[in-house]
């Protein structure tokens, strides 16, 4: 199965080595490409990026040259890892959030045929504990129990930045429909649920530190009420009525 591991990185020059550094070796030897993309940073970004290449012959670096945003510079790589034939995507933020250590427990259930995308959830591992602030904590419940009645569905953490993707999941997603912000997270579980993809979610460590970049309250309540209008839009267009051809006589 051909894996490749995409590393999103936004000013992140002090912790983007580490990430890489820390994959475990039997993990790296299983993988078919790592793809890092710097997405217009001002700092030394870059240059961190491009010591890891020449450390690593895995590695390959795509260098935006202006700001993309989340959505729109995950939709860029998924586009080029779904052209390249890729079978399996993992998605390991740069700030050191989310451990590599645990990329072959996100990768498992997909190299098995269980599922199709794989949730890393901080909901199921004691995420206060692992630094999370309480009002992240409270708008993640909230949220997430908000979507799970509007989706049927029961997941714990809609929100987490840890996924993985097979090659039927990346071949059927709608890139034109997707948001070049965060919304994109939710936007790709709604398709994901409406197209029946099998969802699996695996427990993983909370950490938030200060290397870690997380989103402010004002832009966490901005995200928020976005999600609540994709949800009510996808509601609208469930029961929208289908418009009916008329055969001329």
């Amino acid at each position: 199965m051909r894996t490749a591991v995409f590393v999103p990185a936004y000013e992140s020059e002090h912790t983007i080595e580490a990430v890489v550094d820390r994959i475990p070796a039997e993990t790296y030897r299983s993988l078919s490409d790592i793809l890092i993309q710097d997405d217009g940073s001002r700092d030394r970004t870059l240059e961190a990026c491009e010591r890891l290449a020449r450390r690593y012959e895995k590695v390959r670096v795509v260098s935006n040259p202006r700001n993309l945003g989340y959505g729109g510079t995950l939709k860029k790589a998924m586009r080029d890892l779904r052209d390249g034939g890729f079978d399996c995507m993992l998605m390991l933020h740069a700030d050191l959030q989310y451990a590599p250590e645990a990329m072959d427990d996100m990768l498992q259930p997909i190299r098995s045929g269980a599922a199709d995308v794989v949730l890393g959830s901080r909901m199921l591992s004691g995420p206060l504990a692992g630094g999370m602030p309480v009002y992240k904590w409270l708008g993640n419940r909230t949220l997430t129990w908000t979507m799970n009645v509007a989706l049927a569905r029961r997941l714990t953490d809609y929100h987490t930045g840890y996924v993985a993707l097979s090659g039927r999941a990346l071949s059927s997603f709608d890139f034109a429909r997707l948001g070049d912000g965060h919304e994109i997270s939710a936007q790709m579980l709604i398709e994901s649920v409406r197209k029946s993809l099998a969802i699996v979610e695996v427990p993983i460590a909370t950490y938030y530190g200060p290397e870690t970049r997380s989103c402010s309250f004002a832009t966490s309540v901005r995200y928020g009420l976005t999600v609540l209008g994709l949800l009510a839009a996808d509601r609208w267009s469930s029961f929208a009525p289908r418009p009916v051809s008329m055969r001329s006589r």
